[in-house]
């Protein structure tokens, strides 16, 4: 049920932009705010599933999308679409990711 909740804040990271004080000054908090749900969930031992550059696989990964990619060699996470994460080693939600099919 926290998934959810979690995925947002990534988001919402992700777009924050800051143009001046004021919204630097919330950016600071947001990232201390998230800081402190990120420390919580490291106490249950809650780990995202390695994506970008790792090798496909489909105990850890679904793959949304194949794509030819210069950067990437073939059957290697090239674009992660929603993070993966486990408990104590067991897997809770697999990584949707887009796997390269290498240099065309």
């Amino acid at each position: 049920e926290l998934l959810p909740i979690i995925d947002n804040f990534d988001r919402a990271k992700a777009n924050l932009k800051a143009d001046g004080a004021a919204e630097e000054a919330i950016v600071e908090y947001y990232n201390g705010c998230f800081a402190k749900i990120d420390a919580l969930l490291q106490d249950f031992d809650l780990e995202a599933v390695p994506t970008l550059g790792a090798e496909f696989d489909y105990n850890v990964h679904e793959a949304i999308q194949q794509t030819p990619s210069d950067e990437y060699p073939e059957d290697t996470v090239c674009q992660e679409y929603q993070k993966g994460y486990t408990i104590q080693g067991k897997l809770i939600r697999p990584a949707v990711v887009a796997v390269s099919l290498g240099a065309m």
